[in-house]
């Protein structure tokens, strides 16, 4: 699976773990409903800023995700 594709799955996993809806999540990310679907769907992909704002809600730092989605190799840092 290409990162891409696991990094929007590991979203959607997330939110529905916490039993967010989209429509939650946009209100507390101050992402648009539309803009975090095409998200999910893997239409779209989001920019570092974007990840940000949906990851704090979720429980996730941005590094954890995108080591998590393979963008990152463990131990290799943002900075």
């Amino acid at each position: 699976m290409s990162a891409k594709l696991n990094n929007t799955k590991k979203i959607k996993e997330q939110r529905k773990k916490m039993s967010l809806s989209l429509k939650q999540l946009s209100e507390i990310s101050g992402i648009s409903i539309s803009h975090l679907s095409r998200i999910e769907q893997g239409n779209r992909r989001p920019s570092i800023r974007t990840l940000q704002k949906i990851v704090k809600p979720l429980g996730f730092n941005l590094q954890e995700l995108l080591v998590i989605t393979g963008y990152l190799s463990p131990g290799e840092s943002l900075s």
